[in-house]
């Protein structure tokens, strides 16, 4: 996606992001809890200009087939895994949109949009996930890889070392931490 998106990244640079202060002052901040239904709704708008009409007309079966927002959470989880990151992030965000209070939904689309490049779009809804369940290893560990993606090292440990002081055996944080130590 990151290709896709016309960024050329070396392979190096996918282990430890250069620091991108561009991306890093384009944060939005944290909406209220009241507010989070309209940022969803403008990442949901965004993200529907970008991918293809058939792409979308596909997308739009699958969230009718889904029936609930939970049921196209778990679809969009799908897409992702079988390599559909724009029809993922669609119905993901078409789905957080439809319950912007489920918080499995609001950090599973804050991970893909991390994981397309998207970090600062994702640190509101996580910081916002934060507030509401502190202490949360997984919550904790996908701030930790937002600030990761944007080459923020320091931000990036302090949010990963928290989320490795509660589940010391968290995966992605140890092995995030181990990359960060590499370079």
């Amino acid at each position: 996606l990151m290709q896709a998106a016309g960024m050329d990244i070396d392979a190096e640079e996918l282990i430890v992001p250069k620091k991108n202060p561009a991306k890093i002052a384009a944060i939005p901040a944290t909406p209220a809890t009241a507010a989070m239904p309209a940022y969803l709704q403008k990442l949901q708008t965004a993200i529907a200009a970008k991918i293809a009409a058939a792409d979308k007309a596909e997308a739009d079966k699958l969230l009718q087939a889904a029936g609930s927002s939970v049921h196209a959470a778990n679809a969009a989880v799908g897409l992702w895994m079988g390599k559909m990151p724009l029809q993922a992030l669609y119905v993901m965000s078409k789905a957080a949109v439809a319950d912007a209070s489920n918080p499995n939904t609001l950090n599973n689309y804050a991970s893909m949009l991390s994981m397309a490049g998207a970090e600062q779009l994702a640190l509101p809804i996580l910081q916002r996930l934060n507030q509401q369940y502190p202490r949360n290893s997984t919550i904790l560990n996908n701030i930790g890889q937002a600030w990761l993606g944007l080459g923020d090292l320091l931000k990036a440990e302090q949010y990963l070392d928290s989320a490795i002081r509660i589940y010391p055996g968290h995966s992605q944080a140890n092995l995030a931490k181990a990359n960060i130590a590499e370079s």
